[in-house]
């Protein structure tokens, strides 16, 4: 028993080895779901490219953004766009049947592409496992639901109800509808954007559940959770790309990990209390709030307190029951009253 365990365990480490021995390979012989196109035109968008190609298929989704896999190429040197681009697809069918459809069809009225499968080289001698995108698990696990969950929708039902047992994707990030300052110059901003993107998602995808503006972060991110994940996706067709207030949104599913929350720097923070506390000394303080201290000191400024419980002869300052202090003071200890609430910015 104890040799057959041994040589078990040895099968496994050499399956383990082989196995990443291939992942850690260049494989031109594997899956093929992308497909290259040329004769763009130099402002065609993503946007544009992921409604054109989305007629033969779904597309498949990039674990490292939540969105589409396209991709422009644009001139190293310049920056312009080259006039190509690829285009990937969840299922390999959706590619032959691009070909056959979209192939020297029109883009725009006046604008004819060509689409033909893509092929890939090894750039350089040797393939470098180091320069492979890494991806989260949390953003795998999100693309290969988002993309089995518009499958089964195409495959169904247009309704967008099929797959729904398993909850599916019900939370969507939009970014740019906002920048912070928006929230400092009204204090009704937040209320008034929440309501305003509330009606028209309601109208144009489904009822949201919740809708969350995170007012610090620089990117102006919403995020909106649907009752129904069919609704969510709608959302994503509507937002992406558009403009709100010369802002361009970008929409995605949420990765379930990422936190959109932008804390106070400590120093921000520190400078905002120190302001605070300057601000409290400066106020005038009526005479019968201020704190006294019984038993102490001659100084002519010093006026009597109340009466000490216990009695006692009267002290140099003027205040009855100095000597030994005698019992706690209870009367600065009495509740002040409600209208005496220190207020406290956060």
């Amino acid at each position: 028993a104890g040799a057959g365990g041994a040589i078990g365990d040895a099968e496994a480490k050499k399956r383990k080895r082989n196995k990443k021995k291939k992942k850690n390979a260049w494989n031109d012989k594997g899956k093929n779901t992308w497909v290259y196109v040329s004769g763009l035109p130099s402002d065609a968008t993503e946007a544009e490219l992921k409604e054109h190609f989305s007629k033969c298929g779904v597309l498949a989704i990039d674990p490292n953004t939540t969105r589409e896999k396209i991709k422009l190429y644009r001139d190293k040197a310049t920056g312009e766009p080259k006039g190509d681009a690829s285009v990937c697809y969840a299922k390999e069918e959706s590619v032959e049947l691009a070909i056959q459809v979209l192939d020297g069809g029109q883009l725009r009225p006046d604008v004819v592409v060509a689409v033909k499968k893509a092929e890939w080289s090894l750039k350089g001698k040797e393939f470098d496992p180091a320069k492979r995108q890494r991806t989260t698990e949390a953003g795998r696990r999100v693309a290969k639901a988002a993309e089995a969950q518009a499958l089964a929708w195409n495959e169904n039902d247009d309704s967008g109800t099929a797959g729904l047992r398993k909850g599916g994707l019900k939370i969507v990030v939009l970014e740019g509808m906002f920048v912070p300052k928006d929230f400092e110059g009204d204090p009704d901003f937040g209320e008034g954007l929440s309501q305003e993107l509330g009606e028209e998602l309601e109208a144009k995808c489904g009822e949201p559940d919740k809708i969350t503006a995170f007012e610090k972060n620089p990117r102006g991110v919403v995020i909106v959770k649907f009752k129904t994940s069919f609704a969510a996706s709608e959302c994503i067709k509507l937002m992406e790309g558009r403009w709100f207030a010369e802002r361009q949104i970008k929409s995605y599913y949420w990765d379930g990990t990422t936190d959109f929350t932008v804390k106070e720097a400590e120093s921000v923070e520190e400078e905002r209390l120190d302001n605070f506390g300057d601000w409290v000394e400066e106020q005038e303080i009526e005479p019968e709030l201020m704190m006294r201290v019984e038993g102490g000191g001659d100084s002519e400024d010093e006026e009597p307190g109340p009466p000490k419980a216990g009695g006692g002869g009267e002290s140099e300052s003027g205040v009855e029951g100095g000597g030994d202090g005698g019992e706690d003071d209870g009367w600065l200890n009495e509740d002040a009253g409600d209208e005496f609430e220190l207020q406290v910015e956060e």
